[in-house]
């Protein structure tokens, strides 16, 4: 509830529904509170479309806020009232806000990463650099323009690399770190020119969150990697133009509590084996993995959610709902060899149009 802009601490982003038009009328018609205390300030367009297209503007919007010094505490209620109309919260996880402790830093192009520390008014210069140094409970914004790679030159050392190697370190329950576009910012993590790049990792840590980046590779699927788990990955933007086959643009990989929550992939497209491509794979042994509230849309893998367990049905803990998808090849939803014996499998609320298009025999 400190530090960062202005000192008003962490930037909370709330997405929803019918929040009220768009740049008009946070603070007066629509407001938000947090434990009963409103926030410090209201940043950028509020609300705003959130995952931009117009078409579905009031089905998701976004209100990014300033917490402030007057939340304190744990587990405090979010509220966004539109009109003297309170919002219901539609997360099973509940919607709330806890004040942790850790440091907030900023990643900016105008930043350095050898005189810079970090703050907001001395940032650092890349994403890689505050991910080595980041401690306990860490959130780092990323300003406008900022962009990182996967790896570092075209070569085939890139296969399997990591966002970050080695020098950064877990999250914990209590105190997770995060990855966070700043609100309106353009973040982008990947390139199109560096072309052997394949199946690049988010982290192999545990409990991280990557908010509001947008991820482009011309050949990578992004996985993520052992010990990745206990992690979000929260409304960001994946496009891979042409992806190996016989993956996912975004796969998750015998890991355990992921959220995969209001994501945009498009234009995306494997070179060879449709069959064997999809949007997000879940893969062998993941259990405890949410996937909510995503758009996916005209791509050209087969499958868009595909759920797949080798050796049999071990996969359990699985939602996936309210997800928007169209415009998909073959299958919209596969799960193969659920497991609901050791714990749920569930699908609902999710709107599929214009899918099954191909045979994919």
């Amino acid at each position: 509830n400190s530090g960062g802009e202005n000192n008003n601490g962490t930037i909370l982003t709330i997405t929803g529904a019918f929040f009220g038009t768009n740049g008009v009328g946070c603070g007066s018609t629509t407001t938000v509170t947090i434990g009963g205390n409103a926030p410090a300030a209201y940043i950028g367009t509020c609300p705003a479309s959130h995952l931009s297209p117009t078409a579905i503007s009031a089905w998701q919007q976004k209100i990014s806020v300033a917490v402030g010094s007057g939340v304190t505490g744990t587990s405090q209620a979010i509220v966004v009232t539109v009109s003297g109309v309170a919002s219901t919260c539609w997360n099973k996880d509940g919607c709330t806000f806890s004040a942790n402790a850790g440091n907030i830093y900023r990643v900016a192009t105008t930043g350095n990463d050898t005189t810079g520390d970090g703050s907001w008014a001395n940032p650092w210069a890349s994403i890689k650099k505050a991910m080595a140094t980041a401690g306990s409970g860490g959130i780092i914004y990323a300003s406008d323009g900022v962009t990182t790679y996967a790896c570092d030159t075209d070569s085939t050392a890139c296969f399997n690399s990591n966002l970050i190697t080695g020098t950064s370190s877990a999250g914990t329950a209590t105190l997770p770190k995060a990855v966070i576009g700043y609100p309106g910012a353009t973040v982008t993590i990947g390139s199109n020119d560096i072309t052997n790049t394949r199946r690049p990792g988010l982290v192999s840590h545990q409990y991280w969150t990557f908010a509001n980046l947008t991820f482009h590779a011309l050949y990578a699927s992004w996985g993520l990697h052992e010990p990745f788990t206990n992690a979000r990955v929260v409304g960001n933007t994946f496009t891979n133009p042409n992806f190996t086959a016989g993956s996912g643009i975004l796969t998750v990989a015998d890991r355990d509590s992921v959220k995969l929550l209001g994501n945009l992939l498009t234009g995306n497209a494997p070179v060879t084996a449709p069959n064997q491509s999809h949007t997000i794979y879940i893969n062998t042994g993941s259990t405890d993995v949410e996937t909510g509230w995503n758009w996916s849309h005209d791509n050209n893998t087969c499958r868009d959610v595909q759920m797949f367990s080798e050796g049999g049905p071990n996969m359990y803990n699985v939602w996936t709902h309210d997800n928007l998808i169209h415009d998909v090849p073959c299958q919209a939803i596969l799960d193969s060899y659920p497991n609901p014996a050791a714990g749920p499998v569930q699908i609902w609320n999710n709107v599929i149009f214009r899918a099954a298009q191909v045979s994919n025999d």
